[in-house]
C-alpha cells in the first residue's frame, strides 16, 4: 500500500459516522485517566504515610543490628485501616412505639473520630545486606515479627 491509498481510508474514516465513536471513547478515555489521578487511597490501599512511616522505622532498627548492613523492607496490608466516629443518640417516645435517631457527632466541620484501628498486615518482605548468615536472618525474622505483630511465616528474608 502507498501513501496516498492509506491517505485516502484515513479520510474516509474520518469523514464517516464512526469518527464520533473513536472521539467519543478518546474521550472517555482521558476523562478516566484525568478523573483516576484524583482518587485518594481505595478501601484496600491503607494510608501511605503511615505504610512508609512504619516500613521506615522497621528498616533503622533492623539496620543497627549486628551483622546487618544496608536494609529495605515493603510491608504489605490486608486491608485499609478504620476509623470509627463518634455517634449521639436521641431516643423518644411517640404514640406507636420508641423512636431512635443517630447522627454522627461532628466538630469544626468533620466527623469526630473516637478510635482509629490501623490495617491488618498481611506480610513483609526485608531485604538486608549480611542476611546470607542465617544467624543474623534469624535475628531479622524475630525482630520483624515483634516489631510487626506477625508471626514468622510472613516474615520473608532474602539478601
Amino acid at each position: 500500500m502507498d501513501i496516498d491509498a492509506l491517505k485516502k481510508k484515513f479520510r474516509g474514516f474520518y469523514k464517516g459516522k464512526k469518527s464520533y465513536v473513536l472521539i467519543f471513547i478518546l474521550g472517555a478515555a482521558v476523562l478516566a485517566v484525568f478523573f483516576s489521578s484524583f482518587q485518594g487511597s481505595s478501601a484496600g490501599e491503607p494510608d501511605k504515610n503511615l505504610n512508609q512511616g512504619l516500613e521506615k522505622k522497621l528498616e533503622a532498627a533492623l539496620s543497627r543490628m549486628q551483622g546487618v548492613g544496608e536494609v529495605s523492607v515493603v510491608i504489605n496490608y490486608e486491608s485499609s485501616g478504620e476509623k470509627i466516629p463518634a455517634f449521639s443518640t436521641d431516643t423518644s417516645i411517640s404514640e406507636d412505639g420508641s423512636n431512635q435517631k443517630t447522627e454522627i457527632t461532628s466538630v469544626s466541620g468533620g466527623a469526630l473520630i473516637l478510635k482509629e484501628r490501623q490495617p491488618e498486615i498481611r506480610g513483609a518482605v526485608i531485604v538486608a545486606k549480611g542476611a546470607e548468615d542465617i544467624g543474623v536472618r534469624m535475628s531479622i525474622i524475630s525482630a520483624a515479627t515483634t516489631l510487626l505483630g506477625i508471626t514468622a511465616d510472613k516474615v520473608e528474608v532474602l539478601y
